[in-house]
């Protein structure tokens, strides 16, 4: 993992309000780039990802920048975690879900990183999680196999795009869960 992005995106009060927040507010936004912890590294999966201080599509290039300029695993998921405390408290919540479409590439990663490397571990203990494509199949009454985004109804469709960058994509997963803790689909 080299980067992570997250963003609060909403809640669900006890009587099932949903509330909406603004993920495009930097105080209900994280990202950090991360060092590589190993020199193994597979060119097609690094080259997907974006990072903010670096433009171009030289691979080794890529490579040599988040070595350099990535922060130590220690320190990403500490801040992170203590961020995602931060949030809590900031909207007095009583936890914090984290939620990925689709769930599991993000949490195996992110679980990992946190319980290995964050001094205060995962602030989603174990299984404080959804998949937001899971969501979308329970409420749309459909296989998983075809709750494929080009299937969710355009109106759940985020305006902010994916693009691959961490923070991006966590703004944009947010929107879809907001939108789709939000309807009603009776």
């Amino acid at each position: 993992m080299v980067s992570i992005g997250a963003a609060v995106a909403g809640y669900m009060t006890t009587d099932g309000e949903v509330v909406k927040l603004d993920g495009g507010d930097p105080q209900n936004q994280f990202y950090a780039e991360i060092k590589p912890i190993s020199e193994q590294w597979i060119g097609e999966a690094f080259a997907i990802g974006l990072f903010t201080g670096f433009k171009g599509e030289d691979l080794e290039a890529k490579r040599a920048y988040i070595v350099d300029h990535g922060l130590e695993p220690e320190e990403a998921m500490t801040a992170f975690s203590d961020w995602v405390a931060e949030s809590i408290s900031r909207h007095k919540a009583r936890c914090a879900v984290f939620a990925a479409y689709p769930l599991g590439f993000d949490w195996m990663w992110t679980y990992w990183y946190l319980v290995k490397f964050s001094k205060n571990g995962s602030p989603f203990g174990h299984s404080r999680h959804i998949d937001i494509k899971s969501l979308y199949a329970g409420k749309a009454h459909a296989t998983v196999s075809r709750s494929t985004k080009r299937n969710i109804p355009k109106a759940f469709i985020p305006a902010t795009k994916h693009t691959h960058m961490a923070l991006d994509d966590a703004i944009e997963q947010g929107e879809l869960l907001m939108n789709l803790l939000a309807w009603d689909n009776k």
